[in-house]
């Protein structure tokens, strides 16, 4: 797992760890604001607290599984995209989307959890 920059908010964060993209497909602002708000419920369920260094490592890694999971939905509904030229023999471009599922889910597993706790 990649290591967060110094001076990198949390929204920063999960785009870093989910890497650059094959083609530009990306969660918007509200997706990752929902990522994060399903962190912070799921944090508060397991009785976390928000002072604890370990504990927001464990919220910052569900919130990174949460936008993980929900790109890899977006990018699973394609397997591939025209090439960038969009001409004839251009090679597809393919979509990451199975990967970004089976990322999730192994990230979840680590916490111990599934995709919504």
């Amino acid at each position: 797992m990649a290591k967060m920059p110094v001076g990198m908010d949390l929204k920063d964060d999960i785009l870093f760890q989910l890497g650059g993209p094959v083609v530009t497909i990306e969660l918007n602002a509200d997706q990752l604001d929902y990522a994060i708000e399903a962190a912070d419920r799921w944090a508060l369920m397991e009785g976390l607290s928000t002072h604890d260094i370990k504990d927001q490592h464990k919220r910052r890694n569900y919130a990174v599984a949460m936008a993980t999971a929900m790109l890899g939905r977006i990018r699973s509904k394609y397997t591939s995209l025209p090439g960038s030229t969009g001409l004839p023999g251009d090679a597809p471009i393919r979509m990451d989307g199975e990967a970004l599922l089976r990322d999730a889910r192994l990230r979840f597993e680590a916490l111990g959890c599934g995709p919504y706790g």
